[in-house]
Protein backbone atom coordinates (compact mmCIF):
# COMPACT_ATOMS: atom_id res chain seq x y z
CA UNK A 1 0.00 0.00 0.00
CA UNK A 2 0.98 3.64 -0.37
CA UNK A 3 1.19 6.35 2.23
CA UNK A 4 -1.38 6.62 5.01
CA UNK A 5 -3.35 9.66 3.91
CA UNK A 6 -3.48 11.66 0.70
CA UNK A 7 -2.10 15.20 0.64
CA UNK A 8 -4.37 18.12 1.35
CA UNK A 9 -5.51 18.72 -2.21
CA UNK A 10 -5.72 15.07 -3.17
CA UNK A 11 -7.73 14.28 -0.01
CA UNK A 12 -10.37 16.84 -0.93
CA UNK A 13 -10.43 15.73 -4.55
CA UNK A 14 -10.78 12.06 -3.69
CA UNK A 15 -13.53 12.71 -1.19
CA UNK A 16 -15.38 14.85 -3.72
CA UNK A 17 -15.00 12.06 -6.28
CA UNK A 18 -16.42 9.56 -3.80
CA UNK A 19 -19.41 11.74 -3.04
CA UNK A 20 -20.10 12.43 -6.71
CA UNK A 21 -19.96 8.76 -7.55
CA UNK A 22 -22.19 7.98 -4.59
CA UNK A 23 -24.83 10.41 -5.81
CA UNK A 24 -24.92 8.68 -9.19
CA UNK A 25 -24.77 5.17 -7.79
CA UNK A 26 -28.51 4.59 -8.03
CA UNK A 27 -28.47 4.86 -11.83
CA UNK A 28 -27.27 1.30 -12.47
CA UNK A 29 -26.31 -1.94 -10.76
CA UNK A 30 -22.73 -1.69 -9.52
CA UNK A 31 -20.57 -4.21 -7.67
CA UNK A 32 -18.11 -1.44 -6.88
CA UNK A 33 -18.01 1.79 -4.90
CA UNK A 34 -15.62 4.28 -3.33
CA UNK A 35 -14.32 4.50 0.20
CA UNK A 36 -15.85 7.50 1.96
CA UNK A 37 -15.34 9.07 5.40
CA UNK A 38 -17.53 7.69 8.17
CA UNK A 39 -18.47 11.28 9.02
CA UNK A 40 -17.99 14.58 7.23
CA UNK A 41 -18.81 17.35 9.73
CA UNK A 42 -19.23 20.89 8.46
CA UNK A 43 -19.02 23.20 11.46
CA UNK A 44 -19.99 26.80 12.12
CA UNK A 45 -20.39 29.05 15.15
CA UNK A 46 -23.70 29.03 17.02
CA UNK A 47 -23.16 32.62 18.19
CA UNK A 48 -22.27 35.86 16.43
CA UNK A 49 -18.94 37.54 17.11
CA UNK A 50 -15.36 38.10 15.98
CA UNK A 51 -13.11 35.10 15.45
CA UNK A 52 -10.24 35.29 17.93
CA UNK A 53 -8.35 32.22 16.74
CA UNK A 54 -8.44 29.41 14.19
CA UNK A 55 -6.15 26.78 15.66
CA UNK A 56 -5.99 24.33 12.74
CA UNK A 57 -5.11 24.25 9.06
CA UNK A 58 -6.15 21.97 6.22
CA UNK A 59 -4.55 18.57 6.60
CA UNK A 60 -4.21 18.75 10.40
CA UNK A 61 -5.23 15.68 12.38
CA UNK A 62 -7.47 16.47 15.35
CA UNK A 63 -8.78 14.65 18.40
CA UNK A 64 -12.34 14.49 19.66
CA UNK A 65 -12.98 17.36 22.07
CA UNK A 66 -10.15 19.52 20.70
CA UNK A 67 -10.91 23.24 20.32
CA UNK A 68 -10.51 24.10 16.64
CA UNK A 69 -11.55 27.76 16.63
CA UNK A 70 -13.14 30.24 19.01
CA UNK A 71 -14.68 33.69 19.08
CA UNK A 72 -13.46 36.61 21.18
CA UNK A 73 -14.72 35.97 24.73
CA UNK A 74 -12.86 38.75 26.55
CA UNK A 75 -16.05 40.35 27.93
CA UNK A 76 -17.39 37.02 29.16
CA UNK A 77 -14.09 36.18 30.85
CA UNK A 78 -14.25 39.50 32.74
CA UNK A 79 -17.81 38.76 33.80
CA UNK A 80 -16.69 35.39 35.15
CA UNK A 81 -13.84 37.04 37.02
CA UNK A 82 -16.23 39.57 38.62
CA UNK A 83 -18.73 36.85 39.53
CA UNK A 84 -16.04 34.77 41.22
CA UNK A 85 -15.09 37.71 43.43
CA UNK A 86 -18.75 38.28 44.30
CA UNK A 87 -19.10 34.57 44.99
CA UNK A 88 -16.34 34.75 47.60
CA UNK A 89 -18.11 37.66 49.30
CA UNK A 90 -21.49 35.93 49.29
CA UNK A 91 -19.96 32.71 50.58
CA UNK A 92 -18.28 34.61 53.45
CA UNK A 93 -21.58 36.35 54.29
CA UNK A 94 -23.53 33.07 54.28
CA UNK A 95 -20.98 31.40 56.58
CA UNK A 96 -21.07 34.32 59.04
CA UNK A 97 -24.87 34.39 59.08
CA UNK A 98 -24.85 30.66 59.76
CA UNK A 99 -22.78 31.29 62.88
CA UNK A 100 -25.05 34.17 63.95
CA UNK A 101 -28.17 32.05 63.51
CA UNK A 102 -26.67 29.45 65.86
CA UNK A 103 -26.06 32.21 68.44
CA UNK A 104 -29.55 33.61 67.97
CA UNK A 105 -28.24 36.90 66.57
CA UNK A 106 -29.66 36.50 63.04
CA UNK A 107 -32.84 35.05 61.63
CA UNK A 108 -33.19 31.90 59.55
CA UNK A 109 -34.79 34.03 56.85
CA UNK A 110 -31.64 36.16 56.54
CA UNK A 111 -29.51 33.03 56.22
CA UNK A 112 -31.75 31.53 53.53
CA UNK A 113 -31.66 34.79 51.57
CA UNK A 114 -27.84 34.84 51.73
CA UNK A 115 -27.66 31.20 50.63
CA UNK A 116 -29.99 31.99 47.73
CA UNK A 117 -27.76 34.89 46.65
CA UNK A 118 -24.77 32.55 46.82
CA UNK A 119 -26.48 29.98 44.59
CA UNK A 120 -27.52 32.65 42.08
CA UNK A 121 -23.91 33.83 41.77
CA UNK A 122 -22.78 30.24 41.18
CA UNK A 123 -25.38 29.89 38.43
CA UNK A 124 -24.21 33.12 36.81
CA UNK A 125 -20.68 31.71 36.58
CA UNK A 126 -21.97 28.45 35.09
CA UNK A 127 -24.03 30.40 32.54
CA UNK A 128 -21.04 32.52 31.49
CA UNK A 129 -18.82 29.44 31.21
CA UNK A 130 -21.45 27.78 29.00
CA UNK A 131 -21.52 30.90 26.83
CA UNK A 132 -17.73 30.70 26.46
CA UNK A 133 -18.01 27.06 25.35
CA UNK A 134 -20.76 27.91 22.87
CA UNK A 135 -18.37 30.35 21.21
CA UNK A 136 -15.93 27.57 20.39
CA UNK A 137 -15.88 25.00 17.60
CA UNK A 138 -14.93 21.64 19.11
CA UNK A 139 -13.98 18.53 17.16
CA UNK A 140 -16.81 15.96 17.46
CA UNK A 141 -14.53 13.05 16.57
CA UNK A 142 -10.96 12.10 15.74
CA UNK A 143 -10.32 13.12 12.16
CA UNK A 144 -8.62 15.33 9.61
CA UNK A 145 -9.40 18.94 8.73
CA UNK A 146 -10.07 19.19 4.99
CA UNK A 147 -11.47 22.71 4.67
CA UNK A 148 -10.95 26.01 6.52
CA UNK A 149 -12.96 28.98 5.25
CA UNK A 150 -12.54 31.68 7.90
CA UNK A 151 -9.58 33.48 9.49
CA UNK A 152 -8.96 35.16 12.83
CA UNK A 153 -10.34 38.71 12.88
CA UNK A 154 -13.36 37.99 10.69
CA UNK A 155 -16.82 38.77 11.99
CA UNK A 156 -19.37 35.97 11.78
CA UNK A 157 -23.07 35.49 12.45
CA UNK A 158 -25.14 32.35 12.78
CA UNK A 159 -25.91 32.74 9.06
CA UNK A 160 -22.27 33.05 7.98
CA UNK A 161 -22.05 29.41 6.94
CA UNK A 162 -19.33 26.82 7.30
CA UNK A 163 -16.14 27.73 9.13
CA UNK A 164 -14.31 24.42 8.78
CA UNK A 165 -14.87 20.77 7.89
CA UNK A 166 -13.55 17.64 9.61
CA UNK A 167 -13.74 14.10 8.23
CA UNK A 168 -13.47 10.90 10.25
CA UNK A 169 -11.16 8.48 8.49
CA UNK A 170 -10.49 5.80 11.13
CA UNK A 171 -13.64 4.12 9.83
CA UNK A 172 -14.61 4.25 6.16
CA UNK A 173 -17.84 3.33 4.43
CA UNK A 174 -18.52 2.05 0.93
CA UNK A 175 -21.94 2.32 -0.74
CA UNK A 176 -22.87 -0.09 -3.52
CA UNK A 177 -26.08 -0.71 -5.46
CA UNK A 178 -26.24 -4.42 -6.16
CA UNK A 179 -28.55 -6.59 -8.24
CA UNK A 180 -31.02 -8.47 -6.06
CA UNK A 181 -29.24 -11.78 -6.58
CA UNK A 182 -25.92 -10.31 -5.39
CA UNK A 183 -27.48 -8.68 -2.33
CA UNK A 184 -29.62 -11.70 -1.39
CA UNK A 185 -26.92 -13.37 0.72
CA UNK A 186 -25.81 -10.24 2.55
CA UNK A 187 -27.01 -9.53 6.07
CA UNK A 188 -26.13 -6.82 8.58
CA UNK A 189 -22.92 -7.81 10.36
CA UNK A 190 -21.76 -10.19 7.61
CA UNK A 191 -18.00 -10.02 6.96
CA UNK A 192 -16.96 -9.44 3.37
CA UNK A 193 -13.68 -8.96 1.49
CA UNK A 194 -13.45 -5.85 -0.66
CA UNK A 195 -10.74 -5.48 -3.31
CA UNK A 196 -8.86 -2.25 -3.91
CA UNK A 197 -8.55 -0.98 -7.46
CA UNK A 198 -5.26 -1.35 -9.27
CA UNK A 199 -4.35 -4.59 -7.52
CA UNK A 200 -3.52 -2.74 -4.31
CA UNK A 201 -4.73 -5.60 -2.11
CA UNK A 202 -7.90 -6.22 -0.17
CA UNK A 203 -9.60 -5.20 3.07
CA UNK A 204 -12.09 -6.87 5.36
CA UNK A 205 -15.37 -5.02 5.75
CA UNK A 206 -18.66 -5.70 7.42
CA UNK A 207 -22.13 -5.17 6.04
CA UNK A 208 -23.61 -2.22 7.91
CA UNK A 209 -26.88 -1.81 6.08
CA UNK A 210 -28.93 -3.65 3.46
CA UNK A 211 -31.92 -1.71 2.18
CA UNK A 212 -35.19 -3.60 2.61
CA UNK A 213 -36.49 -1.87 -0.53
CA UNK A 214 -35.21 -2.26 -4.09
CA UNK A 215 -34.91 0.74 -6.37
CA UNK A 216 -37.84 0.22 -8.78
CA UNK A 217 -36.03 1.92 -11.66
CA UNK A 218 -32.79 -0.09 -11.52
CA UNK A 219 -33.93 -3.19 -9.58
CA UNK A 220 -30.93 -2.74 -7.28
CA UNK A 221 -30.44 -2.93 -3.51
CA UNK A 222 -28.45 -0.30 -1.62
CA UNK A 223 -25.77 -1.99 0.53
CA UNK A 224 -23.42 -0.10 2.84
CA UNK A 225 -20.15 -1.62 4.03
CA UNK A 226 -17.94 -0.30 6.82
CA UNK A 227 -14.26 -1.02 7.36
CA UNK A 228 -11.87 -0.20 10.17
CA UNK A 229 -9.09 2.10 9.00
CA UNK A 230 -7.01 2.76 12.11
CA UNK A 231 -3.66 4.14 11.02
CA UNK A 232 -5.13 5.43 7.76
CA UNK A 233 -4.01 2.48 5.65
CA UNK A 234 -6.76 3.02 3.07
CA UNK A 235 -7.26 6.56 1.68
CA UNK A 236 -10.73 7.95 1.19
CA UNK A 237 -11.83 8.00 -2.44
CA UNK A 238 -10.33 4.62 -3.45
CA UNK A 239 -12.42 2.44 -5.72
CA UNK A 240 -13.20 -1.01 -4.30
CA UNK A 241 -14.98 -4.01 -5.81
CA UNK A 242 -16.65 -7.20 -4.62
CA UNK A 243 -14.63 -9.29 -7.06
CA UNK A 244 -10.81 -9.55 -7.35
CA UNK A 245 -9.60 -7.45 -10.32
CA UNK A 246 -8.34 -10.56 -12.16
CA UNK A 247 -11.85 -12.04 -12.24
CA UNK A 248 -13.47 -8.97 -13.67
CA UNK A 249 -13.90 -8.71 -17.49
Amino acid sequence: MGSLLPGRRSAGALIALALLSGSAAGSAAEDWGYTEPRHMVRMSFSEAGVIASVKVAEGDQVKSGQVLAHLDVGVLEKEIEISRELLKQRQFKAEKLGELVKDGKASQEELERAQSDLRIEQLKIERSEAQVRSRSIIAPCDGVVIDVRKDAGESVTTASGIVLTVVQLDTLVVNMHLPRERAAGLRQGTAKTLYLAGGEGSVRASVEYVSPVADPATKTIHVKFSLSNLGGRVPSGVRVTLEPPAKRP
